[in-house]
């Protein structure tokens, strides 16, 4: 449009006359002109500024500017991320407490509470020790071990005790037969029971057992001999060795012997009747 704006008439008596005699044409005036002679209507006394007061101009206000929203100097999600901080490790996170309400954040200084299990089954041969468990399920509840899996630990280490006690018994029976070897092999090298003689030897214990020892007694002196090993051991056989010497041997002389009665007397009787009474 090039019409130029009409500018107010400076005379206030006159601003609010209506427009030229001259101006017939039908056509409206433009709405620039409309506009302009709205604002020539308004008093000059209430668009121009008192002079007395004269305030400094105030710097332009850029519209752009003046139509943002204010910004929030909370950093966002995004800018609290920063790419030098290691990534959270979910094994190190700290544990929810499931009775905390959502929001809460957990107390680290509140005790954890033990979990509590209940009587474990033992296998056939193992007797639970009261202090013994106490500390077991003490170690369970630390780490947070369920009650299945500490039945199966139980029963793992009634399997190893088992293994244990078998072996054990295997080894002792192993030692004890060595023993016994070792003690035979002795035997059969001892001067006095050993060598040439060693038969005739065993032969005068043999004796001496049976006649210290009743028949009905002799299965459990076997019994004796076969789990103390006393019949394979030197000393034991050397005891009833020098035993069936004592008894072989002729009876000692009585001391201080009296000679008969009759002694330095002629027989009462014949020699005849000596031999015939030998016959008879």
């Amino acid at each position: 449009m090039t019409d130029n704006p009409i500018a107010p008439d400076p005379n206030p008596a006159t601003a609010g006359a209506p427009a030229a005699a001259a101006d017939t044409s039908p056509v409206p005036a433009p709405l620039t002109e409309q506009v302009v002679a709205s604002a020539a209507a308004v008093p000059a006394a209430e668009t121009a500024a008192p002079a007395a007061a004269e305030v400094p101009a105030a710097p332009a206000a850029d519209p752009a500017k003046a139509a943002e929203p204010s910004v929030s100097e909370t950093p966002s999600l995004l800018e609290s991320l920063t790419t030098d901080k290691k990534p959270v490790d979910p094994t190190q996170a700290p544990a929810v407490d499931p009775a905390a309400k959502p929001g809460e954040q957990p107390n680290p200084e509140a005790p954890a509470v033990a979990p509590t299990y209940q009587a474990f089954e033992m296998p056939e041969g193992l007797v639970a020790n009261s202090e013994k468990m106490e500390a077991y399920t003490g170690v369970l509840g630390k780490y947070g071990i369920s009650q299945e899996a500490g039945q199966e630990l139980v029963n793992l280490h009634a399997d190893a005790m088992k293994a244990y006690a078998e072996q054990t018994l295997r080894d002792q029976h192993k030692t004890f037969n060595e023993t016994r070897q070792k003690w035979a092999n002795e035997v059969r090298a001892d001067p006095e029971l050993g060598g040439s003689g060693h038969q005739t030897a065993m032969t005068a214990i043999a004796r001496m057992r049976d006649l210290l020892v009743s028949e009905k007694d002799m299965p459990a002196f076997n019994e004796f001999l076969r789990i103390t090993g006393a019949g394979d051991h030197p000393q034991f056989l050397k005891l009833l060795h020098k035993v069936a010497g004592y008894f072989d041997e002729p009876p000692l002389p009585p001391p201080n012997p009296r000679p008969p009665k009759d002694i330095g007397k002629a027989p009462s009787t014949r020699m005849r009747d000596l031999y015939n009474k030998s016959a008879s």
